[in-house]
């Protein structure tokens, strides 16, 4: 019977009303159910629970109890409620075959002035898309500068932390004697780079034996000199 009535239901009843009936007939006899279960397990735990029981220390009892109980109960609410279901179905739900339900009422054509309103939504919703993508790839684009920024933020304290470092090692407690330190080391190091350069020409072009050679003019560096130099910075 269920089977049929539900695949009956579905096609017309549901059109009549905008909702299935057997939803409506579910939920009744899903929520009773629910309602003797719960009222079995408030038995059973007001059995355990009240001081005044004389079964509140035999909880296997009491839960065999009260579970053939249930049983019962659950036996006696599916008998008639399935005379419920049947009644709703045939007295409640059920649709005369001379009502016209909304499935068989025939189509109407839409006007001219209907489909130029739908044409204008769907520009609408054409140009929201197209707006909303924008916004999107604006948002992403923020997204990598943000990200960009951070790195940079992040590399330039770490730059920060290491001159620090080296001013803290240097004895060089105030943050214009950092620069100023930093500044100075920087000159001496592009000075001796600059030397050594120097030099280094003068060699390739001299074919005078290293040996030889003179010892270099005022304001050259020797190799020596310069690594004693950087040792020092």
């Amino acid at each position: 019977f269920k089977p049929k009535m539900a695949q009956r239901l579905y096609q017309r009843e549901t059109q009549y009303f905008g909702f299935s009936p057997i939803n409506i007939v579910d939920l009744v006899v899903n929520s009773v159910n629910d309602y003797v279960v719960d009222g079995a397990q408030g038995v059973r735990k007001y059995l355990l629970e009240n001081d005044q029981s004389p079964f509140k220390d035999d909880d296997a009892m009491v839960t065999e109890t009260v579970s053939v109980i249930l049983g019962f109960i659950q036996d006696a609410v599916d008998k008639y409620f399935d005379k419920f279901e049947l009644y709703c179905f045939r007295n409640v739900f059920a649709v005369p075959k001379g009502v016209t339900v909304p499935g068989d009422l025939p189509l109407e054509a839409a006007t001219e002035d209907q489909d130029k309103a739908l044409d204008a939504d769907i520009a609408r919703l054409r140009a929201q898309v197209h707006q909303l993508r924008h916004y999107n790839q604006k948002l992403k684009t923020a997204l990598i500068h943000i990200q960009t920024g951070e790195t940079a933020k992040a590399q330039s304290l770490a730059l920060e932390q290491t001159c620090q470092d080296v001013c803290r090692r240097e004895h060089v407690p105030t943050l214009p004697e950092n620069v100023n330190f930093i500044v100075d080391q920087s000159q001496r190091l592009l000075e001796t780079g600059q030397a050594v350069l120097g030099n280094l020409t003068a060699d390739a072009s001299d074919p005078t034996p290293a040996a030889k050679r003179p010892r270099p003019a005022s304001g050259q560096v020797s190799a020596t000199e310069m690594k004693a130099m950087l040792a020092k910075i």
